[in-house]
């Protein structure tokens, strides 16, 4: 318990930053085996085969498990999850036969007149000069 007062910042860095380093080469692995796990593994097993993984790659076993353990909960550790791309749901709504779905998808022809509508009142119109050509004249 009395430890504390003799260890510099120096010394408790130092022994920081080989930790996080071990640490992070592990997580790494240990990730990238969760993202790509098969049917049936649990936690033990692709820690299981992180450590060999890592004792392969760094000739070295892996000895700071119960540090991994701690750090992994905490926020800078965590997993993101990776986006999976799926059917949009417009798709997927368009795609049901289901009478009471409504398609967001209508088909207006802008060319065509509507019957209320006459052609005279559109010809009338003049369209205003814009900014540039009001500059120039």
């Amino acid at each position: 318990m009395g430890r504390g007062e003799y260890r510099t910042n120096d010394m408790i860095s130092s022994k920081w930053r080989d930790m996080n380093q071990k640490v992070k080469r592990f997580n790494g692995i240990y990730s990238q085996k969760w993202q790509t796990r098969r049917s049936g593994q649990n936690d033990a097993m692709i820690e299981r085969e992180s450590e060999d993984q890592y004792l392969e790659e760094f000739n070295a076993p892996f000895t700071l498990k119960r540090s991994w353990e701690i750090l992994r909960k905490s926020p800078n550790w965590v997993r993101i999850p990776t986006v999976q791309t799926s059917a949009s749901k417009r798709s997927k709504a368009s795609s049901t036969d289901s009478p009471d779905t409504s398609d967001a998808r209508v088909q207006i022809n802008l060319n065509e007149l509507g019957e209320e509508e006459d052609d005279d009142g559109i010809e009338g119109l003049t369209r205003t000069i814009g900014r540039d050509r009001t500059k120039t004249d």
